[in-house]
């Protein structure tokens, strides 16, 4: 039994032989033909990989039931749209169904919603009613308090995660702009804000259209927020975004508005609900 398959084993050498006259079977320099010779062959023997199953950022992505579109902007793979699961990565819900009055109360967990999913609400959205929480859950995914966005469980995907604050500068410079104008705070940029935004959806009137170029593919739409108060406001007319930078006092977010075409970086409280965006592991 061990002659037969150390002739078997040795198929690759000969083989070799033939396709390389010029090839020494004497692997490991030692003066011998033996079985040590052939470990490097039977360390690949029956390796493959299948190119077909590799994903590719700008692919679609499912997570929780959505089929989310993807871009590539510089080193970076993000969403090409907001987020709208209802589960943490681990399978636990996210609590939502909350009361404007509730959506502030200690203890400060995560907590999602819909625009417009209670009582106070003003949009300006001019192709859809972004009160109607069905509208809005198609148009602008799902609004999370920073409590959410930063839960152990993951809002994203794994392999995914909610950026950071030097996530989105590496986004914002990968766009033009430079290191000191990444660093402040307020409107900064120039056009930075008009490549992300999507090509419609936005507010627009004789004075100012409010879309964007939506040149990286980033697709941003005018999500609005849902304010600590339980308030809704600014659907059609501004985006805000978290990142995962901050405490339980301010955390740092990035802003999008029909009449600006920089991007807005602050600080807010943790209680509000904003957009979120996911991005590939850099490591993934």
């Amino acid at each position: 039994m061990y002659r037969f398959t150390l002739v078997l084993a040795l198929v690759p050498v000969a083989v070799m032989a033939q396709v390389n006259p010029n090839y020494d079977p004497d692997y490991n320099g030692d003066g011998c033909h033996t079985i040590a010779d052939l470990i490097p062959f039977l360390q690949v023997f029956g390796g493959c990989t299948d190119t077909a199953d590799v994903w590719m950022c700008g692919e679609a992505l499912t997570f929780d039931g959505h089929q989310y579109a993807t871009t590539a902007v510089g080193e970076q793979c993000w969403f090409a749209e907001n987020l709208r699961s209802s589960h943490y990565a681990n399978g636990d819900a996210i609590l939502t169904n909350i009361s404007d009055s509730a959506w502030q109360d200690y203890p400060a967990t995560g907590r999602m919603a819909v625009y417009g999913d209670g009582d106070d609400c003003v949009g300006y959205a001019l192709d859809l009613d972004a009160c109607d929480t069905v509208q809005s859950l198609v148009e602008y995914g799902r609004l999370y308090n920073w409590y959410a966005a930063t839960d152990a469980r993951n809002l994203c995907p794994i392999g995914w995660h909610v950026p950071s604050d030097e996530d989105w500068m590496a986004l914002e410079m990968a766009m033009g702009m430079t290191q000191e104008e990444a660093n402040i705070e307020g409107w900064r940029g120039t056009d930075q804000g008009d490549q992300l935004k999507s090509t419609e959806g936005w507010y627009l009137n004789q004075w100012w259209d409010g879309n964007g170029t939506d040149s990286v593919g980033f697709a941003a739409s005018p999500g609005g927020v849902r304010y600590s108060n339980g308030s809704y406001s600014t659907a059609g007319a501004s985006g805000w975004w978290w990142s995962t930078n901050g405490s339980f006092q301010f955390a740092w977010y990035r802003r999008l508005k029909d009449t600006e075409s920089g991007i807005w970086r602050s600080n807010s409280v943790p209680f509000n609900g904003f957009s979120v965006r996911c991005l590939r592991n850099s490591e993934e």
